[in-house]
């Protein structure tokens, strides 16, 4: 046993000196286009230290087209950076089927930075998104 109390405390100190992930707080961004069918997209910034994840959203529309009164065909949004790269699209069809580009919202993953939420679809559309902020620290 005694041999083995070094190895014990090695493994408990490598264990203990790994980064982890600890609780933060729960976000909310709106994006949408309103009864004029003027775009709101939803800004938002990850701090350093820190990272977004377990995403979720919510959509809403009429599927009624914003020039002129008649059905949409389909309504989504997307996630981009601030220099326009997309991490995420989403697109709903009448029809209920959906399709989810650059992966899942699910399993999305956002460093430190500048963001938006932009929303597509007639007018009334609005996506609800929502995550984590997790602080990334290193436990001693």
């Amino acid at each position: 046993m005694r041999r083995l109390l070094p190895y014990f405390t090695v493994v408990l100190l490598l264990a203990l000196m790994t980064p982890a992930a600890f609780a933060g707080e729960r976000k909310t961004v709106e994006a949408y286009l309103d009864a004029t069918c003027t775009t709101r997209n939803g800004a938002f910034t990850i701090a350093p230290g820190t990272v977004a994840v377990n995403f979720s959203a919510t959509m809403s529309s009429p599927w009624r087209a914003c020039s002129v009164d008649q059905p949409i065909d389909n309504i989504g949004f997307m996630i981009v950076d601030s220099d326009d790269n997309r991490y995420y699209h989403y697109m709903q069809y009448n029809n209920g089927s959906s399709v989810e580009q650059e992966g899942t919202l699910a399993t999305l993953s956002l460093k430190p930075g500048s963001y938006n939420v932009y929303v597509q679809g007639g007018l009334d559309t609005k996506a609800r998104v929502s995550f984590d902020v997790l602080t990334e620290k290193l436990i001693f």
